[in-house]
């Protein structure tokens, strides 16, 4: 997905915005370590559902096959406030964001340590708890799970998923990470972190895009596409007076991936009206919502001109 822009202001020229759209099964990771892989690579163009599923999809298989090595593989999701999805998929261990305090576990310390967690996950449904308390004061028969705590979110194969790991501070401070950095240190870094539709809407994507590669070995990119964020009226404000604009109101990059490195231009006033960028929305369609990629040991990143507009 190569970018250029028309101009930057009045009296800057650059590029127009092009598309050459290279697509790879978002599964071809397969070596924790490998020496050959590095920076981003396995780009592709997907729905919002489909990127969701492919990155279901590999981490579940890299569990696998962590699993068989005897090994665990440890996921947190960076700015996973906005739209818990990958928490309601049972998939993350820990969460980073500045406030996850709706992000509630399935099951207390007393549930995993009686074993009911256990016995939940590995029944399903045909196994049931005799409960007895103020609204059921004569006890009554319950069911593990509910529609939004269900065995997806709360089991993986039939051993319960355990407390999470919460990490409450601003991802946009560059010193507000200092205590996860010494966190990891301790620790060691995670396996895999999600940053899925976070980047294009913070002020400054390079102080996230800088933690990534320290907080976590591996991991996945997903923003809108140039085709997604130019299209015209897909947030319709038609009831408030407002005509229809470009992509969404508050995002404030497009994003790109250009000779290996991930590229942030500025969402700037004059996109709105410039009618090259018509091209680009026209192009727009269900499937290519999404900019996916992996990357691994390092995140290539910058934003154009340096974050210069002048």
């Amino acid at each position: 997905d190569v970018v250029g822009c028309r101009a930057l202001s009045g009296t800057c020229s650059a590029w127009l915005l092009m598309s050459v759209a290279v697509v790879a099964p978002i599964g071809a990771l397969d070596g924790v370590g490998s020496p050959r892989i590095g920076g981003i690579r396995n780009i592709s163009i997907t729905s919002q559902m489909a990127g969701g599923d492919r990155t279901v999809e590999h981490i579940r298989r890299m569990r696998k096959v962590m699993r068989a090595r005897k090994r665990g593989y440890s996921v947190v999701d960076v700015g996973a406030a906005a739209n818990p999805w990958a928490l309601q998929l049972g998939i993350v261990d820990a969460v980073l964001d500045f406030d996850t305090s709706e992000m509630i576990d399935c099951w207390g310390d007393w549930d995993l340590n009686s074993g009911i967690a256990r016995s939940c996950c590995k029944y399903g449904d045909s196994f049931s708890l005799f409960v007895v308390d103020d609204r059921r004061p004569k006890g009554a028969e319950v069911g593990c799970f509910t529609p939004q705590f269900n065995r997806i979110r709360c089991c993986r194969d039939e051993e319960p998923i355990g407390r999470l790991q919460r990490f409450h501070f601003d991802i946009t401070l560059p010193a507000a990470w200092q205590p996860l950095y010494e966190h990891v240190e301790k620790h060691g870094r995670f396996d895999f972190a999600i940053c899925s539709h976070v980047l294009e809407d913070v002020l400054d994507p390079r102080v996230v895009a800088d933690a990534l590669p320290r907080i976590a070995k591996a991991g996945i990119v997903r923003v809108p596409t140039k085709y997604h964020e130019f299209e015209r009226g897909r947030e319709n404000m038609s009831d408030l007076g407002v005509s229809p604009y470009r992509g969404s109101i508050h995002h404030r990059y497009v994003y790109t991936v250009r000779d290996g490195e991930m590229l942030a231009v500025p969402k700037l006033p004059f996109m709105e009206v410039d009618p090259v960028y018509d091209i680009l929305g026209e192009m727009s369609r269900p499937d290519s919502a999404d900019l996916n990629f992996l990357w691994q040991g390092s995140l290539p990143f910058q934003v154009l001109n340096n974050g210069y507009i002048g």
